[in-house]
């Protein structure tokens, strides 16, 4: 349609025809008579009398988002609780001689239960606007919508707290055990700080569990200013600057 609409445009007020000129009227499009040269950058040139329609989209200065569902385990749930067996603990083996009694021992688990948490956006907007939009604004509105989404779920699954303001989910950062995490040497306080040690240090307290996929997370100006300082230090790199 929006092309349509520019081409009627156009014809219109360029070159007279009263058929376009109709069909524009018809849907709302402004055909008055441009003076002198077509300037779309001026105004005052007739800049302000080429329609909306020629607009095809919207600039959006997105960050990329989504980063915490790209690497988590989707389950899927046939209600709005879920329990998933754990195993906590495991069978003791006893050094033992002929014809001895073993000692018994059992495995151990316990359930992680899965609550599904309700996430929404809502946006009002005028009929006119439905009707008249340069682009369709329901696909703009779609994509907005999927954009805040990945924010929250960034947010929640890295930073909750366990508190409303992340939907009472409780993320990485208060959740991982303490024999995970590693604290950085005294006085290494900040990305541009951090040494090679400190990021040695971390990968050793990873536990190698069967089908475990690590991934670092890491801002770009925190990857920047650390990872990539320490790459570029390490000597036998190139550093490109634009």
């Amino acid at each position: 349609y929006n092309a349509y609409a520019a081409g009627q445009w156009f014809l219109a007020v360029l070159y007279g025809r009263e058929k376009s000129a109709g069909w524009c009227r018809d849907n709302g499009i402004c055909t008055t008579s441009v003076m002198g040269a077509l300037a779309g950058n001026d105004n005052s040139a007739g800049g302000y009398l080429i329609p909306e329609e020629m607009e095809q989209s919207i600039i959006n200065l997105r960050e990329t988002r989504g980063v915490f569902r790209q690497y988590a385990r989707t389950v899927p749930m046939a209600s709005d609780v879920k329990n998933i067996p754990r195993r906590t603990g495991g069978l003791t083996g006893y050094w033992t001689t002929d014809n001895a009694q073993i000692t018994e021992s059992q495995p151990s688990y316990d359930n992680v239960q899965l609550v599904a948490k309700k996430l929404g956006a809502i946006c009002l907007y005028s009929s006119e606007v439905a009707e008249d939009a340069v682009i369709t604004m329901a696909d703009e509105l779609a994509t907005e919508i999927a954009y805040i989404f990945a924010i929250e779920e960034d947010q929640a699954g890295f930073l909750g707290d366990g508190t409303s303001t992340y939907g009472g989910i409780t993320g990485l950062v208060n959740t991982i055990a303490a024999g995970s995490t590693d604290t950085a040497a005294t006085g290494n306080t900040s990305f541009a700080t951090l040494d090679l040690d400190d990021f040695e240090a971390m990968l050793g307290n990873l536990p190698e569990f069967p089908g475990i996929d690590p991934a670092w997370y890491i801002s770009k100006a925190g990857w920047a200013a650390s990872m990539l300082r320490l790459q570029a230090a390490a000597g036998g790199n190139t550093v490109a600057t634009l």
